[in-house]
């Protein structure tokens, strides 16, 4: 019997190697056939194909197509990068590979979008092949659980040049999910930037190709922490009505991605644009604007909103992640005057918690003051070591009070903003009519391609406050055409401090650097200026901003002005209406190695929006010469 064991198992090994080659030659043809019927289909020259690998126009390819991808291991052929059919028919005959020890190493494993794509496209793909085991991709596409996909945007962030425009990223969302949504997977895009890098560097190496960027994926919680707690950003959350087999191919192409190289451009091949490129991989959807160099994620949001998907809205639902500062602001504008004192009362001494003032307010108003003070201790306010101890120390006292209230009917929801999409295009151009004192009549031509400025903030900017870039006048007068400014970037971040709570002090700044005339009695006396101010502000309710600042600002001397002034300045933002609303500003300068004196700079401006792509403004300055303009202003 042991005899006879033996030769069985001698003649099943001699069958098996006999087999081993029968079956690389039959796998052979039967790729070598669907390579024929994906060529005879044209799959290479298909605009999904060019998504899949992310072909795009390249006159220094011989195939006229590049990836933008240059990591290596996202190829499967030496030519994939620029040979979109090379890279096909490599990719069908590595799917016919044996499977390999280690797992997820398989290039089905490795490319899931490809092989679901083809999978559609070459009918007997499924069938020729064997099965294989990919336990990590399964348990990144949450064992196919994944119902729907959600495009998350964070508004703009003063702070942090990279975040100047908003971010956007993704978030998958999971069917019956029984645990909180935090816990979702969330994919973003960014550019990998060294740790320290400042942020003059970021821009130019951002403008001009200087980075890497690629994909990574965390879960939720962690980017609504960072942008909601830390960095005080709303986070809106837009559901798409994606079929199965789009949200199916979209995360299986994302793990595809997963750890991959290309080059990070600030202004066109940005987070907007690359999240936006994952989302037309579904069949239909186009929200890439074509037609102008840069992509913004707010023009993403509002191409979203007007697309259809079948016969509905390609935007399912909108949800809004309000900010810590967000929440504050939303629950104090909510108190009446009373419940407003108390509050100031307890922020400024805890002690008064235990006040019989405090008792003898109403159920509901207790609960609304004790709300408020919470998301107040929780506010990311710059103290020291001390000062953060006796923080945590007063939070808690005003946690545990809450929680000893009987309870109360919640209450609706205190802060309700406009999602961004309905905000206005990016960029402005004006026309206008000017009248100088010195100079007499002019035509003024105003163009800035990006961003606000503190008339136009409105929808998902940050209120008051201005951000600019390569934004310009130029007028037409008796001498010809001449440029009044040219700004290559000007920034003004206003905090308003809207409670008035211990802490929330109103630091606001601005920045400004480019070209402009000396004064406006001239017109061939340009000079380049940097300048920079920091002051405080405060609100005014619903109905502006009023503040003040001190400055510096550097230039070159001409007609003996000198090369360094000192400022300082008042202003005012009020909000008259919906639609009215106006800025006053005053400027004293005062020149340190000038023969000309000091100065005094006064500045009017108001606008009134006529609608979301048209507006009428009028601007009064005075620097040695007074001007006014009055110009209609299309946004685009």
């Amino acid at each position: 019997m042991a005899c006879q064991a033996l030769r069985w198992r001698c003649l099943a090994a001699f069958c098996l190697f006999l087999a081993l080659p029968l079956r690389a030659v039959c796998g052979s043809d039967e790729a070598q056939s669907l390579i024929q019927q994906a060529y005879d289909l044209k799959l290479h020259e298909t605009l999904q194909w060019r998504k899949l690998v992310h072909y795009e126009r390249s006159s220094s390819s011989p195939s006229g197509w590049l990836s933008a991808f240059h990591s290596r291991d996202f190829f499967l052929s030496p030519q994939g990068r620029y040979d979109p059919h090379a890279e096909l028919e490599a990719t069908i005959r590595a799917f016919f590979q044996a499977e390999e020890d280690e797992i997820d190493t398989h290039p089905r494993c490795r490319f899931p979008g490809r092989y679901l794509w083809l999978s559609q496209q070459l009918t007997l793909l499924t069938t020729a092949l064997p099965a294989v085991e990919c336990p990590r991709y399964q348990a990144w596409a949450m064992d196919g659980s994944i119902h729907s996909i959600s495009l998350l945007y964070a508004t703009g962030y003063l702070g942090n040049p990279a975040s100047y425009y908003g971010h956007t990223l993704l978030k998958f969302n999971q069917a019956d999910n029984l645990q909180s949504s935090l816990l979702d997977v969330s994919v973003n895009y960014g550019a990998i930037v060294p740790a320290g890098e400042d942020p003059v560097s970021y821009i130019v190496k951002g403008v001009f190709g200087g980075y890497e960027a690629g994909f990574s994926h965390v879960e939720f919680y962690f980017h609504n922490h960072n942008y909601g707690e830390l960095e005080l950003r709303d986070v809106w959350e837009y559901e798409l009505n994606l079929g199965q087999e789009d949200v199916d191919l979209i995360v299986a192409h994302l793990w595809e991605l997963m750890g991959k190289k290309n080059t990070y451009y600030f202004f066109r091949q940005n987070c907007a644009y690359r999240i936006a490129e994952i989302l037309e991989l579904a069949g239909g959807v186009d929200v890439i604007p074509d037609n102008r160099p840069w992509t913004f994620p707010q023009t993403i949001l509002s191409n979203l909103n007007r697309q259809s998907h079948g016969d509905t809205s390609l935007v399912a639902s909108i949800k809004y992640h309000p900010s810590r500062q967000s929440r504050l602001y939303g629950k104090y504008a909510r108190l009446t005057s009373g419940e407003q004192r108390a509050t100031e009362r307890i922020a400024d001494d805890i002690e008064y918690l235990s006040s019989p003032d405090i008792s003898r307010l109403s159920l509901p108003s207790q609960h609304a003051v004790m709300g408020v003070l919470e998301d107040y201790y929780q506010y990311g306010f710059e103290l020291d070591s001390a000062d953060q101890e006796q923080h945590r120390n007063d939070y808690n006292r005003v946690l545990t009070q809450h929680f000893t209230l009987p309870v109360v009917d919640e209450v609706s929801p205190e802060y309700d903003p406009d999602p961004p999409h309905d905000g206005r295009p990016p960029g402005r151009f004006g026309l206008g009519i000017v009248h100088n004192s010195e100079q007499g009549e002019a035509v003024a031509i105003h163009l800035r391609p990006s961003y606000y400025d503190a008339l136009d903030g409105g929808v998902a900017h940050v209120p008051y406050s201005a951000l600019t870039m390569l934004g310009g006048k130029l007028l037409y007068g008796s001498d010809g055409l001449y440029l009044r400014y040219l700004d290559f970037i000007a920034i003004e971040s206003v905090a308003g401090a809207v409670t008035g709570l211990p802490g929330d002090q109103g630091k606001s700044w601005k920045i400004r650097a480019g070209l402009e005339q000396q004064n406006l009695s001239c017109d061939s006396c340009l000079v380049a200026r940097l300048q920079g101010d920091l002051g405080i502000a405060r609100g005014l309710g619903e109905h502006g901003v009023f503040g003040g600042y001190l400055g510096a600002a550097l230039q070159n001397n001409r007609d003996g002005y000198g090369s360094l002034y000192g400022k300082a300045s008042v202003f005012a933002n009020v909000k008259l209406s919906d639609r009215f609303n106006m800025k006053l500003e005053t400027e004293y300068r005062s020149h340190l190695d000038s023969r000309q004196g000091n100065e005094v700079v006064h500045l009017l401006e108001m606008r009134h929006a006529l609608s979301e792509r048209w507006d009428i403004r009028f601007q009064y300055e005075k620097n040695k010469a007074e001007e006014q303009t009055l110009s209609i202003g299309y946004y685009w």
